[in-house]
């Protein structure tokens, strides 16, 4: 068997077939453990490249999104797919929305600041023209 041709899992594999407990040292075992562990850290890297690669992300992708979360990667998932749903394909679009409805609200407010003050206006000229003339 060529060992040097075999993965890390496989020559951990190997390796934990041919430990004995009589004759193998508590070097060869700890090396064994780590190696195993190694191993299981490689598959879950390639599992994770292999995700990568179906959307056809490099490094620099990956590292974009992960600066880009917002509290953590299920909250940011939900609000993309939120933002596909309404029709959202890019920043400006949304961007503009965003400004528009400030606007709005702005609008509003003011508009409710008007209303409230022209009944308080109204109130006091009711109160003034109730009162009895004094001569």
């Amino acid at each position: 068997m060529h060992l040097r041709t075999l993965a890390n899992a496989e020559l951990a594999r190997y390796a934990d077939s041919q430990t004995n407990e009589l004759t193998s040292t508590a070097l060869e075992v700890e090396l064994l453990r780590r190696l195993a562990a190694r191993a299981a850290d490689d598959a879950e890297e390639e599992a994770v490249l292999e995700r990568a690669a179906e959307y056809d992300f490099d490094a620099d992708d990956i590292r974009k999104l992960g600066a880009a979360l917002i509290v953590n990667a299920t909250n940011s998932a939900e609000l993309l797919t939120t933002l596909a749903e309404a029709g959202y394909e890019n920043a400006a679009a949304l961007k503009d929305d965003l400004q528009l409805a400030e606007k709005f609200s702005a609008l509003a407010c003011d508009a409710g600041d008007v209303l409230t003050r022209l009944s308080e206006l109204a109130a006091a000229t009711n109160e003034s023209t109730n009162e009895p003339a004094t001569a």
